[in-house]
């Protein structure tokens, strides 16, 4: 069945806060990483409310409250435990994001110390997400920042990237 082309202005279409009037096709699948499009600048601005705890800043200066503290909190909230975690590491699954667990939405850095054995730096309570093919996103209250990074490979170097991030921005503790 071929599906068909919409049309927009790129500057409707690639927003933040997302606008319900945009004209859309079903997907023909539906696919936990598939069919999110979007912008590295505009990725940014949805981090960027996260981390300003679901307060967004408009670029008039106005806020808008998108989610409310208390949701954001919890989705940076680790919810597996430390015998998951060692579960899920035994099992090959988990076994390459050494000092991480993940709550709902995101990796979230429970174990700093653990996480050094890839190179990877960071303070406790840094979240994120990494996408299959390659796309990174981080989001580090401590260090009040946020950064993302977008490709297109499935062979994408995401520790690489985080650790020279975090060398380039962050003292080392």
């Amino acid at each position: 069945m071929e599906r068909p082309v919409r049309t927009t202005r790129a500057s409707n279409y690639f927003c933040f806060p997302f606008d319900p009037a945009i004209d859309t096709v079903p997907p023909a699948f539906l696919a936990g990483g598939g069919g999110v499009q979007s912008t590295a600048a505009d990725y940014a601005k949805l981090l960027q409310m996260l981390l300003d705890e679901g307060t967004y800043t408009r670029e008039d200066g106005t806020r808008v409250q998108i989610l409310r503290p208390e949701t954001v909190r919890f989705m940076r909230t680790n919810q597996l435990t430390d015998e998951v975690r060692a579960t899920m590491a035994e099992n090959g699954v988990g076994a390459n994001v050494p000092g991480y667990g993940y709550s709902n939405l995101f990796r979230i850095l429970v174990a700093p110390n653990e996480a050094r054995v890839l190179g990877v730096g960071g303070h406790a309570g840094e979240y994120g997400w990494d996408g299959a093919s390659g796309n990174f996103c981080l989001i580090d209250p401590e260090a009040n920042l946020v950064a993302v990074f977008q490709m297109h490979c499935y062979q994408g170097g995401e520790p690489i990237f985080r650790r020279k991030l975090y060398r380039a921005i962050v003292a080392e503790d």
